[in-house]
């Protein structure tokens, strides 16, 4: 409608009037960043003939110049000076790279010119007031390049330089920190803590591993050192009951386990059924007792070279026992036709 394009037409103006007022009142500025020096700056590409990976990773000190403005540097900011135009014998004598000034004070930003072409100087040391960087005296950063600058002086102090148009556009003032040794102590302290960390972990597993590996070792050595030189197999086999090994022999079971008369009453637990007093029967080194016939069937059908008690699952191994040898022939015969004289 009508109505709608009228109003429509009032907001555009309106949004151009504000943006035409926004650029008019805008300013411009220099953000200087001081990075210093630190050890982990060896870690950047290039490094130390190029801090640009410091310049965009790292954290600095940060201060903004507005041009011709007498700005308070921040506390542990420092400046780099290409010139130090205070004497008459080195205001002509470019330092490159540049040195670093420790202690930047107070700084200004100034346009100047120099063998008649105009440059931007960064001024810092000055006094309160700026009066001596502003007459041209004083240690100063020259030329300035725009819109970027990140340089090192010749102690490998790294600082940076970003132009920012003061209308909203553009962050200069990324990892900006008030103050670098606080920030490299913080930092230090979380590595320390992180080292102890990973420390502390990696023990932790290893001592998971070693007992781990102890409880198995010392579990697979139980196994395998069976009184009856059981194997891990056969155990396995005692347990089921089945497995490739061939089940003993009735004349083994016979005489390994020998018969004896019971002189009180017990039960078979293979049958349930009493084994009565004076009732033969066969009892394994385990002292339980069974029917002949019942512990005969129960170790023919168990597929292990041992003979297990159905109750206790002691393991008897088959050792029937050995037949007793005759008694030794005496040489020469007693009462015999003849004798041989030893």
């Amino acid at each position: 409608s009508a109505m709608g394009e009228v109003v429509r037409t009032r907001w555009t103006q309106c949004i151009l009037l504000c943006s035409c007022i926004r650029c008019f009142v805008a300013v411009d500025y220099l953000t200087f960043r001081w990075y210093g020096i630190h050890e982990r700056f060896q870690m950047t590409a290039g490094w130390p003939e190029v801090a640009t990976d410091v310049c965009q990773e790292f954290p600095a000190v940060c201060v903004n110049l507005p041009l011709n403005r007498c700005v308070k540097a921040p506390p542990g900011l420092g400046a780099p000076f290409s010139m130090n135009t205070s004497s008459p014998e080195t205001e002509n004598f470019v330092y490159r790279p540049p040195h670093e000034n420790l202690n930047a004070e107070y700084m200004i930003l100034n346009w100047m010119g120099i063998n008649g072409q105009q440059f931007f100087h960064i001024y810092s040391g000055c006094s309160s007031n700026c009066d001596d960087c502003s007459s041209g005296k004083g240690l100063t950063l020259t030329p300035v390049q725009l819109p970027r600058m990140c340089g090192i002086t010749r102690g490998q102090y790294v600082y940076g330089i970003l132009y920012n148009p003061g209308d909203g556009s553009r962050d200069t003032s990324f990892n900006c920190v008030h103050s670098l040794d606080e920030y490299w102590a913080a930092a230090s302290a979380n590595d320390l803590f992180a080292t102890i960390m990973r420390i502390s972990i990696s023990g932790l597993i290893v001592l998971v591993v070693i007992t781990l590996g102890s409880f198995l070792y010392l579990r697979i050595c139980r196994q395998e050192s069976s009184p009856y030189g059981l194997s891990i197999g056969n155990r396995v086999q005692v347990a089921t009951g089945t497995g490739g090994v061939e089940p003993p022999t009735k004349e083994q079971i016979e005489a390994c386990v020998p018969e004896v008369r019971m002189d009180k009453e017990e039960t078979c637990a293979v049958c349930l059924e009493s084994i009565e007093v004076d009732q033969t029967a066969r009892k394994l080194q385990c002292n339980h007792a069974f029917h002949s016939e019942c512990i005969i069937g129960w170790c023919t059908h168990r597929s292990i070279q041992a003979i297990i008690c159905p109750v206790c699952r002691d393991q008897q191994p088959l050792n029937p026992r050995r037949e007793v040898e005759s008694e030794p022939r005496v040489i020469g015969a007693v009462g015999g036709s003849s004798s041989e004289n030893v």
